[in-house]
């Protein structure tokens, strides 16, 4: 079965799936899968302060900003430099593995540096959050939401979007 993780409390979260739900307006759903989320410093600043004016992001900034469900968590240590990965990628893999928490991400290099550092069994992206969600009664159905992500130009691999589908009775 493709959905086979448990989300525990709380879990790192990247860049992109905190902007893909922000970014149709369903970081309730994201609220309601995962009740407490933390960044690591580099993602802050990537949607909070370089972030003015980044209109996908705003739900994403204003939830930021309430310091309730989704809150900055240091770093104890610096994370090892990965060359082909961004500085949120690296610090949410260090910040899951110096919490042993989960980590949601969506970008390939870095599911795939989590899997070489252990956290493939803790590791789940927006469209695991999206099929949850549907598991637990939250969503009739994930097509459509996947679709409204896709106009706000966030891409999914066609044959991951399919499978995922395909798991939930969609396709």
């Amino acid at each position: 079965m493709f959905l086979n993780y448990l989300l525990r409390m709380p879990a790192v979260i990247d860049t992109s799936p905190l902007i893909a739900f922000s970014s149709v307006g369903r970081l309730d759903l994201l609220a309601q899968v995962t009740p407490q989320l933390w960044i690591p410093p580099s993602v802050y600043k990537e949607i909070v302060t370089d972030g003015v004016g980044w209109v996908q992001a705003r739900a994403a900034q204003q939830e930021i900003s309430r310091h309730e469900w989704i809150r900055v968590r240091a770093l104890l240590s610096a994370p090892a430099p990965v060359p082909v990965l961004g500085g949120g990628e690296r610090e949410c893999i260090h910040l899951a593995l110096q919490e042993q928490c989960d980590l949601i991400m969506d970008d390939l290099a870095g599911r795939r540096a989590a899997v070489d550092a252990g956290i493939e069994l803790r590791l789940t992206g927006s469209l695991g959050l999206l099929m949850r969600a549907k598991q637990l009664g939250l969503l009739d159905k994930i097509g459509p939401l996947i679709a409204a992500i896709g106009r706000q130009n966030i891409y999914y691999a066609p044959n991951l979007v399919e499978r995922c589908l395909k798991e939930v009775g969609e396709a």
